[in-house]
């Protein structure tokens, strides 16, 4: 069967399902499309399928890959995304040494998913908790943190740690609006969109920008704000650090970001003394400036 075909076929039926939402409870192999079956076969020849879904829009396969449970997305246009949940043991080495090097270290690890998509870097995102705590860490395969967020549910639909509801899966490339991911391409070329949320009236896409984990924050109209990432404390310009020694002694400074945003770039600075934190916000100058 031509591979144009089978893509065709797979559009055919995907537009006859597009008022559908949620998941059919018979959605079997027998009703499902050939395209659909056999765009698995070629992603992944040999492996059984446990049950089909059709979840908004897309056509979804459950099955078990190399012992772990997974799912694996496809629209008109062929593969989207696969989903693995997998333990610990499956993680890159230098996955773990950066989570074990982190300040999350010592944090239980509730949920690990490995996220693969066409033309993207593998990435790995740990669900974590401590207490009442609950962040989600997504990394890339060397150990790259691209972001740190507090785990809002919305990450992915397989049965363990995730949302059900798919339309809220972070990675899906549908949930970048086409104006913003244009942006970002201009903005950072060679940027890869790692996920995007839509939290208290904004949209917020993670990128991964010559091997940075930024944080590119739209409005609801596509209105760029600012863009945001961590930097390491070494690398802050001899000017920042002489400002925080000369005018907070006995502080030291526990952590560094520096934004993008239309109106100027700055750093924001996070010092602290015992159980006193406070945020500076300095240009590359050491000059101090308005959080816009």
């Amino acid at each position: 069967m031509n591979w144009n075909w089978k893509v065709a076929a797979l559009g055919l039926c995907l537009i006859g399902s597009v008022g559908m939402t949620g998941c059919d409870d018979d959605n079997n192999a027998s009703n499902m499309p050939d395209a659909a079956r056999s765009a698995f076969e070629v992603k992944y020849p040999g492996v059984s399928v446990h049950e089909w879904e059709r979840e908004n829009g897309y056509l979804v396969a459950e099955f078990v890959l190399d012992g772990f449970e997974a799912e694996a997305w496809f629209d008109e246009n062929g593969w989207v995304m696969t989903e693995t949940d997998i333990n610990q043991q499956a993680l890159p080495q230098a996955v773990i040494n950066a989570f074990e090097q982190s300040g999350y270290n010592g944090w239980m690890i509730d949920d690990i998913d490995r996220i693969e998509r066409p033309d993207t870097p593998t990435i790995y995102v740990l669900e974590i908790e401590m207490g009442d705590r609950d962040y989600r860490l997504t990394y890339t395969a060397d150990g790259v943190l691209v972001n740190g967020h507090e785990n809002n549910g919305n990450t992915g639909g397989n049965e363990q740690g995730g949302n059900q509801n798919p339309s809220d899966n972070p990675y899906l490339p549908d949930q970048t609006p086409n104006t913003i991911e244009s942006q970002i391409q201009e903005m950072y070329p060679d940027a890869w969109i790692i996920e995007t949320d839509r939290e208290h009236n904004r949209i917020e896409v993670d990128i991964l920008h010559g091997n940075i984990g930024k944080e590119v924050l739209f409005d609801t109209n596509g209105n760029w704000l600012q863009t945001s990432w961590d930097v390491r404390i070494s690398n802050l310009p001899e000017s920042v650090t002489a400002y925080v020694n000369a005018n907070f002694a006995g502080y030291r400074i526990d952590d560094a970001d520096y934004y993008e945003t239309p109106s100027g770039n700055f750093y924001k600075i996070e010092v602290e003394r015992g159980e006193w934190e406070q945020n500076i916000f300095l240009d590359a100058d050491g000059n101090l400036v308005t959080y816009p």
